[in-house]
């Protein structure tokens, strides 16, 4: 009884290794050329996926966090991971409105958590209480971009919550 197992050339593999994960594997398109005879009428071209597209992208801070309204649930110290050296404050927040049009009247974030980066800020115990984040700067990140990285230069408490 023979082996099981088919010899396979490299086109069976591209099926199933992800070229945008590995990158590794190109994409291989036809050009046609007009004014060439039939034998020598195509041309293969071969593009990579492009690397660190996400440098060029550009996140709508003010259009994001405007027309939300978000409660702080608690502080914990943010630490650098390598050092372990003190940045500031990791301050845990929960989406309570959302007015955002996303073209969808059924998609909101209401209930979405965040965990927004203050440096320079002591941790306090809280109670949960709404506020507004002062110069936010957020990042879109993740391998299905659906994440976020949240920085802000301070917190204004909307009402009292701290301890």
């Amino acid at each position: 009884m023979g082996h099981l197992a088919k010899p396979r050339d490299a086109s069976f593999f591209r099926v199933f290794f992800n070229p945008y994960r590995y990158g590794v594997l190109t994409e291989e398109r036809l050009l046609f050329v007009k004014g060439f005879r039939s034998s020598a009428k195509t041309r293969r071209i071969n593009s990579m996926s492009l690397k660190k597209l996400s440098a060029f992208k550009q996140f709508d801070n003010h259009g994001f966090f405007g027309p939300k309204v978000l409660m702080a649930m608690s502080e914990e110290p943010w630490l650098d991971f390598e050092s372990g050296k003190k940045l500031g404050t990791k301050l845990n927040v929960v989406i309570w409105q959302d007015q955002s049009d996303y073209g969808d009247p059924t998609i909101t974030n209401v209930g979405q958590t965040l965990s927004v980066k203050i440096a320079g800020r002591e941790p306090h115990n809280i109670t949960p209480h709404l506020v507004r984040l002062i110069n936010p700067e957020a990042t879109i990140y993740g391998d299905y971009q659906n994440q976020l990285s949240v920085r802000a230069d301070d917190v204004e408490d909307l009402e009292g919550g701290a301890e």
